[in-house]
């Protein structure tokens, strides 16, 4: 087989070997002239990022991290040759901290390391700027502080009281340098609102601040923290009146309780009620005194009650009441069993009193009505409508008054036995008058 011969004329008349003899000239003659006539250039390269390497063990052996390191770029001068460094952008090199002098904390002006990222080529670093940057080293601790409200244009309308103003969450978490959270022992939220309210009210904010212990604000960067609202509930109570009242029982029917020589150590406090709803003022009983019970030497104690959530403005809990016995006397009296009367009998059935007298019954009152009251004036009554029917002896409560007087009174209990038995028939009756 023949073989072709390929001449230089035949390349130089096709086309496509024409431009690609031209393309190996031209990089040929560019590299010609850049090791010729421009064999080193000068290139300045901005917005390098710079890095500090979290895995760096020179602070973190020392418990150390770095607190108030921020992104920051600087800008790279280089030299080399024009044909390694002619197209560096500022991903061909690498910016970094030094951290070697680290040793403990506090803050270092560290140097920034520029480096190519491509060791076979000849560049070198001409000057970075800026060459330093401000670094805070410090132990990285957790702290949880509460959280109040500072709502200074919130009030409550007469006859009401802001009672509270609680926070949602109640408590923050803090995480950064120790030389930092450590002085802070609150977090205060502020809102802003103005408001006079008789009701409650709810506002949210996205404003805390920071304060120690002795008030002076802490400047907290924001990545210390996670919580970015807060919301705020605003309780209001109302205010109250509450009259005190003692009450009496065993009082007979016609007496006047006023009469009674009685001083109650209070008669009224303030309180603050939740129930917005509750009238301004309301009267309470405490407890009762039994009137038999009293003979101008007792003394009596009450707790105040209150309603649910509800708080006493008064600093006063108990009620003391005491009588006096200016102006009164007691008197001791015998009384017939004529002067008894059975109520409330139960049907078909004879109740008969036995006592015959009911001695030292005593009685209490003005000197003056005393004085004129004789044992006619008493009289017993016994109520059987809340006994047993059976047949038997019973001892029955007695209670003595003096019904022509609204103003007297029996002390103690008295007791009179009675028999209930069935009625005697014609037959028994007749037996009867038969042996008397």
């Amino acid at each position: 087989m023949e073989k072709k011969k390929i001449s230089l004329n035949n390349l130089l008349e096709n086309d496509v070997s024409l431009r690609i003899i031209s393309i190996i000239l031209a990089v040929i003659t560019w590299f010609v002239l850049s090791v010729t006539y421009f064999p080193k250039i000068q290139k300045n390269i901005v917005d390098v990022p710079v890095t500090l390497s979290l895995d760096n063990n020179s602070f973190a052996e020392k418990g150390l991290s770095p607190i108030n390191f921020k992104d920051t770029k600087v800008e790279v001068t280089i030299t080399g040759p024009n044909y390694e460094i002619g197209n560096y952008s500022k991903s061909d090199l690498t910016a970094t901290v030094n951290v070697d002098t680290v040793t403990k904390a506090g803050t270092y002006d560290l140097n920034i390391e520029v480096k190519s990222n491509h060791s076979a080529d000849d560049c070198d670093i001409v000057s970075v700027y800026p060459n330093k940057i401000p670094v805070t080293f410090d132990a990285v601790i957790t702290n949880e502080v509460p959280i109040t409200v500072n709502a200074p244009n919130i009030s409550a309308k007469d006859g009401f009281v802001l009672q509270e103003i609680n926070v949602s969450p109640s408590s923050i978490k803090l995480e950064g340098s120790q030389s930092q959270i450590d002085k802070i022992v609150r977090g205060v939220v502020k809102i802003d609102d103005k408001k006079t309210i008789d009701t409650d009210y709810s506002a949210s904010s996205e404003k805390i601040t920071f304060y120690d212990k002795d008030d002076n604000e802490v400047e907290v960067d924001p990545s210390a923290y996670s919580e970015t609202k807060y919301q705020i509930e605003c309780a209001v109570y109302k205010k109250k009146t509450l009259n005190i009242e003692v009450g009496f029982s065993d009082c007979p029917k016609n007496f006047d309780i006023k009469s009674l020589p009685f001083k109650q150590s209070v008669s009224s406090i303030e309180v603050l009620t939740p129930n917005l709803s509750s009238d301004n003022k309301q009267t309470i009983t405490v407890g009762n005194i039994s009137l038999s019970a009293v003979n101008l030497e007792s003394a009596y104690t009450f707790d105040i009650p209150l309603s649910a959530g509800e708080i006493n403005q008064s600093g006063v809990d108990k009620v003391f009441v005491t009588f006096n016995p200016k102006g009164y006397s007691s008197v001791e009296f015998t009384i017939e069993n004529s002067q008894i009367n059975i109520k409330n009998s139960p049907l078909n059935k004879e109740v008969t009193l036995e006592t015959q007298k009911i001695s030292k019954v005593l009685l209490y009152g003005p000197s003056d009505i005393i004085s004129k009251i004789n044992a006619k004036d008493l009289s017993g009554e016994i109520d059987l409508s809340s006994n047993a029917v059976a047949n038997g002896s019973y001892s029955k409560e007695v209670i003595i008054t003096a019904k022509d007087y609204n103003n007297v009174w029996c002390f103690g209990k008295y007791e009179a036995s009675v028999t209930v038995s069935d009625p005697q028939t014609d037959d028994e009756k007749k037996s009867d008058s038969t042996n008397s």
